[in-house]
């Protein structure tokens, strides 16, 4: 079941940009080291780079993608490479060597962001959101063109929800609207609140986390 997440934590080097260029980095660990270096950054704009090995050797139809969580407005660059196409996920199959720099221009937030590489099969669905009006969760289902797909909605893994969807390769709009209640029945507590799954028939293509600003609250 996809995706196969490789979470970008650990060291990274972190440099102030002015006018006259970038000045010497300093080493911080991510997550952790976020909020002791945050202050002196706020209202500086920034520079981050990471580097990282191949994930693995890949299957003909699998992709690797770079997501970029909480980093607010930023540009990025792999090898050199300026991405571009996406909102905050891009398709770096192409792109990777054995050796890899990546490198965000961006103005940092208060929360520590998130990045990572994420291997995908055949189908899977694409940058997911949740919006408050309607309320629900916003995305794409990308893959070979078919129309057999649903998505299940769970709630602390219980199915409450399904929907018809179709995958192209450009990818077909999807929007799953949040449940105004939770049917009575059982609740694990120690499954996520929300979940997004692309199934065709009893095939699970890909399980996604998602989180909800609004909705029906678990006793």
């Amino acid at each position: 079941m996809y995706p196969h997440r490789i979470r970008l934590r650990g060291p990274w080097e972190f440099s102030r940009v002015t006018d006259s260029g970038s000045q010497p980095p300093s080493r911080v660990n991510l997550p952790d080291g976020w909020q002791g270096e945050y202050p002196k950054w706020a209202g500086s704009r920034m520079r981050g780079i990471r580097r990282f090995g191949l994930p693995r050797v890949l299957d003909a139809d699998e992709s690797v993608w770079l997501v970029f969580r909480g980093w607010g407005k930023f540009r990025a660059s792999l090898n050199g490479l300026a991405l571009v196409g996406g909102l905050s996920e891009f398709d770096v199959t192409r792109c990777l060597t054995p050796r890899n720099d990546l490198t965000i221009d961006f103005e940092p937030l208060s929360t520590a962001p998130e990045t990572f590489l994420e291997v995908r099969g055949p189908e899977f669905l694409s940058e997911v959101r949740f919006q408050e009006s309607p309320a629900g969760w916003a995305g794409r289902v990308v893959g070979e063109r078919r129309e057999d797909l649903q998505i299940h909605l769970t709630a602390r893994g219980r199915c409450v929800s399904r929907l018809e969807v179709r995958a192209s390769p450009a990818g077909e709009s999807f929007f799953v609207p949040m449940p105004d209640s939770l049917p009575e029945g059982w609740y694990n507590p120690t499954f996520p609140e929300w979940r997004l799954e692309l199934i065709e028939n009893a095939n699970r293509w890909w399980s996604e986390d998602v989180v909800a600003a609004t909705g029906p609250g678990f006793d």
